[in-house]
């Protein structure tokens, strides 16, 4: 072993046997720790570029090369509840932990729980372990649905399977024992099941003829597949007719089962598209790494945790794969060289002891505080308030065609449907339908109109969304509707059908007597604020209205009747979409987030905008003005093509200036919104 290189003045400070919990370790100034040869600063550089995917460390760094670079110890926040440093001013992000030195035979510490070496050749072993220790000691969160075929795959004749004994496509009326893969299919040729190759597949040996055509994240599955001793593997080219729309559909419509009931489930992260592979899985498709040694007893590495790796990878960025992921009961991650294995109750790393270095407690990373709240919500035990949860991270990811906005999500919305008994309308669970008409925009930028779908849907816009960031109301969804809602929403359809967005008719499995289900019951009407004098009683629906409405519309159209008010809107950021709702004589009332400002001229062409009053604000306790609950409005900002109006921002307005509106002035209006 080559000699050590010494630690630099600074890091030789830190007293690595001895370490305290918030203990922050100052290295020196930027340009000093990158220029430095102490094996632990180097370490810190590698941190950094990690961090910011690139080599180019003046253009990475959120700091100056004057500014010091600090380590702060947590004794408890580290991966799995124990030791780890983080760099200030990265702070969660990515962890510097410690390994026992390979060549030191004394007892390592419980902070010193890094693998000194990851092999280039992932222990299938130690993947069977993380399964064995998930089947024998978690909750039945973790367990494999049963049940019959019909209940498992409903509305499917058969369900096929790459039978890895035999190399060919089998069709069964069984659930068998299986393993699900999840994979980014990318600008990569494939051979998939046909009409015309189904036949070949099927026989024995088909695989293998087709095995040239096969890309390697397949084939690498298969190989993962047969080293656990499985026999049978689901993957989406291969298990559906492609060319059969038909087939197709029904397989899309039981996605959420297929992979829910999968004994495990490949996330294939690594890699842009079906050759990324799966590193580790065999000889020379992956490096091997090593702890970096800084003293005779004690080696460092860094650590990124499996969540802040995701988010970087092409995989995150993709829709189909969402549901795939969060639904699978146990998964194993291939992403950035490295392999994790997550459960509904565990996470484990490669890179990691799966015990504390002196026995007890298993090193479970999942609660850590960095991770995603993601994973959290793929048990919807508060369904409509964890697909609120979800909505932010899907609304972040793309799709080749828009129009699968919706479908790719089917067996998650089809679960909550389930669970919070009420149907859904374009995405939105009707019984809570005004709560999810709160939306905007979860990044600094506009969300941008997605086309064939409405604008009052999450599903019309693209661009992270969030649905409201602000006010209680999924603390007490019940309350809030009843409380602060009064619009009656009614729909109606491209051929001019009227009806009730909240039919209980059609709703007829929801308890109306069990208020732990949020849904409507009793409605207060709108209650005029002080200085305004409207008759709000009417609420149904005008039903003839001229033909030149619906046209053009593949959906629904929107039907209620609410309050109109006109502002003047006072830029706030040309960049974000941040605005101001403004009087007549220049008196900020009100915020807004504009949307889809790069596909209209409205905001450029007009000095005055109508608003529709949408529900009131159940204020949150942490904002730091005081306010009454009865202070504001949720509003929507309209745009009107004709007789028909497009949501164009979601904002906030305070009550008392609804006396304040334009000409001319608050009206009880009817809408058509699409």
């Amino acid at each position: 072993m080559p000699p050590l290189k010494p630690l630099c003045e600074y890091c030789a400070k830190i007293p690595l046997q001895d370490l305290v919990a918030g203990t922050k370790f100052t290295l020196g100034s930027g340009a000093r720790v990158k220029n430095s040869d102490c094996p632990l600063c180097r370490v810190v550089v590698t941190a950094f570029r990690a961090l910011y995917h690139t080599d180019t460390w003046d253009n990475t760094l959120p700091l100056s090369k004057e500014t010091d670079v600090g380590l702060h110890w947590y004794s408890s926040s580290g991966p799995g509840g124990r030791g780890g440093f983080t760099i200030d001013p990265t702070y969660l992000a990515n962890w510097i932990c410690m390994a026992p030195s390979a060549s030191n035979d004394r007892p390592a510490a419980d902070h010193e729980y890094l693998r000194p070496t990851v092999g280039a050749e992932f222990p299938i072993a130690r993947l069977e372990d993380w399964i064995s220790a998930c089947t024998k000691y978690h909750s039945d969160r973790c367990r494999v649905k049963t049940g019959s075929f019909e209940d498992s795959f409903p509305g499917l004749e058969v369900v096929r399977f790459i039978d890895v004994k035999r190399s060919s496509i089998v069709e069964l009326r069984t659930v068998p024992h299986y393993v699900a893969l999840s994979y980014v299919w990318g600008e990569v040729s494939t051979v998939r099941l046909t009409a015309t190759s189904r036949p070949g597949l099927l026989l024995p040996g088909g695989i293998e003829k087709a095995w040239q055509g096969i890309p390697r994240t397949i084939k690498d599955a298969i190989e993962l597949v047969r080293k656990l001793g499985v026999r049978y593997l689901w993957v989406d080219a291969l298990c559906l007719i492609q060319n059969d729309p038909d087939d197709v559909s029904r397989g899309v419509k039981i996605m959420d089962e297929i992979y829910e009931r999968s004994w495990l489930t490949i996330i294939a992260a690594s890699g842009h598209n079906a050759n990324g592979g799966l590193p580790g899985i065999h000889e020379n498709s992956r490096c091997s790494s090593a702890a970096v040694p800084i003293t005779e007893d004690v080696s460092v590495g860094l650590f990124v945790p499996l969540d802040r790796l995701l988010k970087c990878s092409v995989y995150e960025t993709r829709a189909w794969t969402f549901q795939e992921q969060l639904l699978a009961r146990r998964a194993v991650y291939f992403v950035d060289g490295h392999v994790f294995f997550r459960c509904r109750e565990d996470v484990y790393a490669e890179q990691l002891m799966d015990q504390s270095p002196r026995g007890g407690r298993p090193l479970y990373l999942k609660q850590d505080i960095w991770s995603s709240i993601l994973p959290t919500t793929a048990a919807l035990d508060d369904p409509l308030h964890d697909f609120a949860n979800m909505l932010i991270y899907y609304s972040q990811r793309a799709l080749t065609l828009p129009s699968d906005t919706i479908r790719a999500l089917a067996g998650i919305t089809r679960r909550v449907s389930q669970l919070s008994k009420c149907r859904f309308l374009q995405g939105i669970p009707t019984a809570v339908f005004d709560a999810f008409l709160i939306f905007e925009s979860n990044t600094r930028s506009f969300l941008r109109r997605r086309q064939g779908f409405p604008s009052y849907s999450w599903a019309g816009w693209k661009g992270g969304l969030v649905v409201t960031r602000r006010g209680k109301m999924f603390e007490n969804l019940n309350e809030w509707l009843e409380e602060y809602t009064w619009i009656v929403w009614y729909k109606r359809s491209p051929s001019g059908v009227l009806n009730p967005v909240w039919d209980p008719s059609a709703n007829e499995s929801f308890p109306f007597g069990n208020w732990e289900y949020p849904g409507y019951r009793r409605r207060r009407p709108f209650q005029c604020p002080r200085g305004v004098y409207l008759n709000s009683t009417r609420t149904y629906p005008t039903q003839d209205l001229a033909s030149s409405s619906m046209q053009g519309t593949d959906y629904p159209l929107l039907q209620f009747w609410t309050v109109s008010v006109h502002f003047n809107l006072e830029p706030g950021d040309d960049f974000t979409g941040y605005a101001y709702i403004v009087t007549a004589k220049g008196a900020r009332v009100g915020t807004i987030s504009l949307d889809g400002a790069e596909e209209t001229t409205i905001f450029t062409t007009q000095d005055r905008f109508e608003f529709i009053l949408l529900s009131r604000v159940m204020e949150d306790s942490y904002i730091m003005e005081p306010r009454r609950e009865e202070d504001r409005y949720f509003v929507l900002l309209l745009e009107w093509n004709g007789d028909v109006a497009e949501r164009r921002g979601l904002g906030l307005l305070n009550i008392s200036a609804v006396a304040d509106s334009l000409p001319p002035g608050p009206r009880w209006k009817e809408i058509l919104l699409g």
